[in-house]
């Protein structure tokens, strides 16, 4: 697979995020150190040349933009406020009306706010299920648009993180899907897991790739013709 040297040989070292599309999607740069993206790069082209298939790894900024947060925000802080101020009303004499008023639009709106600026906040008004669904969906567009589950022998397999949710996601195409049982994925998820939560993007990664190598161990040699897609991808997502 190509690591796509034109797109990620030069991050920005400001931290300011350098972006450009591939089929449709924005590319982020800024995630992946040059030697954290050179360690995962080798490791995926070790794994290919081993087994003898296909590998992307993914690392996605958010797969929704979840337009709703704000309102759903909003609306957990006006109605908490207003139960509060029904306990304990506000003083102000013929102004006690307008400052409840005031003071719990005020609430809203900073709830609201919080989920804008504060990805933890955000997350407190996400359910599980809509989160597992998004991600979901984002990895099967990713997969289409990429071309991921059209190789030879249909021996590919996508490996996403998404940032925002949290969420690792691990796809394999038929070719490998009796190698890569549901219940040796979460294993692969489950190591994953503390290093994403720590923010350890490039150590989560590594961790997965060597959890993928002893299942993909008893897989055929396939006939991928050499490297057909990126080892990397970073995407801003939605």
């Amino acid at each position: 697979m190509a690591s796509l040297p034109q797109l990620f040989d030069n991050p920005q070292s400001s931290g300011i995020c350098l972006t450009t599309y591939l089929h449709g999607m924005v590319i982020m740069t800024n995630v992946l150190t040059d030697t954290e993206r050179d360690r995962i790069d080798a490791a995926v082209r070790a794994l290919e040349a081993r087994h003898g298939l296909q590998l992307v790894v993914a690392v996605v900024q958010r797969s929704d933009s979840y337009e709703e947060l704000p309102w759903k925000a909003f609306a957990f802080g006006v109605s908490t406020a207003a139960g509060l101020l029904m306990v304990a009303p506000l003083g102000g004499g013929e102004f006690q009306t307008l400052l409840t008023v005031a003071a719990v639009l005020a609430v809203g709106a900073t709830a609201a706010l919080l989920t804008v600026f504060s990805s933890v906040c955000a997350r407190l008004f996400l359910s599980r299920y809509r989160v597992a669904t998004e991600v979901r969906q984002y990895a099967q567009s990713m997969i289409l648009e990429n071309g991921i589950f059209a190789t030879p022998d249909h021996q590919a397999l996508l490996l996403l993180v998404s940032l925002f949710e949290h969420q690792i996601l691990v796809m394999p195409d038929k070719g490998l899907e009796p190698y890569l049982p549901p219940e040796v994925l979460e294993r692969v998820i489950s190591a994953m897991e503390p290093h994403l939560k720590k923010g350890r993007i490039a150590d989560a990664l590594s961790v997965g790739l060597q959890q993928l190598e002893q299942p993909l161990s008893a897989v055929a040699p396939g006939a991928a013709g050499g490297d057909l897609l990126p080892n990397i991808l970073e995407v801003r997502g939605q």
